[in-house]
């Protein structure tokens, strides 16, 4: 396993320098998760595998990047509990139950965590900023800042606190789709 791991780092950093960092690959249907960074380590005593550099990932369902990415890596047969993205952190993804939709968070950190309590599933990402920057997220319908912003993804919504909406269109506008689509 430690060398199947070790492996994938070499490989993902390897890839990492033969691609300009500034290409972020598209999101394909049924395609696996691939990460690229400049550097990286995998701590087999902690289960804990660290992107360093430049980190990009490339999911069927979400694009993400940032300058380091902390992952606890589950046992086999398990589920990923938890992702930490640190620094510079811009996520890209659409709403699965409105295909339309699209989001494009940025953030000084993502966290994103994973448990299931007594039947209930408990998935979140919670994005923090920097004193004065709070995270955004925005959307055709217009920009959210919020500290912390949390995407609650089991309960398909977003929950803000201290937040500030910036629409891209006037409420009282008849004429277009409701601005209030977040």
């Amino acid at each position: 396993m430690k060398t199947i791991l070790i492996l994938s780092l070499a490989v993902c950093a390897a890839a990492s320098w033969a691609q300009p960092s500034s290409v972020l690959p598209k999101i394909v249907p049924g395609q696996k998760t691939e990460i690229w960074s400049k550097t990286g380590f995998y701590d087999n005593n902690t289960r804990e595998q660290v992107f360093l550099g430049e980190v990009r990932v490339v999911d069927p369902k979400i694009k993400l990047t940032c300058e380091q990415l902390t992952v606890n890596v589950p046992e086999p047969g398990q589920r990923l509990s938890r992702l930490t993205a640190e620094t510079n952190v811009v996520i890209d993804f659409v709403d699965e139950k409105s295909k339309d939709q699209k989001y494009h968070v940025t953030a000084a950190m993502a966290v994103y965590s994973y448990s299931v309590v007594n039947s209930v599933t408990n998935e979140t990402v919670t994005f923090t900023g920097l004193p004065g920057k709070p995270p955004l997220v925005d959307t055709a319908q217009g920009t959210i800042s919020s500290e912390p912003l949390v995407w609650d993804r089991a309960a398909g919504r977003f929950v803000f606190k201290d937040y500030h909406m910036q629409l891209n269109q006037s409420l009282t506008d008849t004429n277009g789709p409701s601005p209030l689509k977040l």
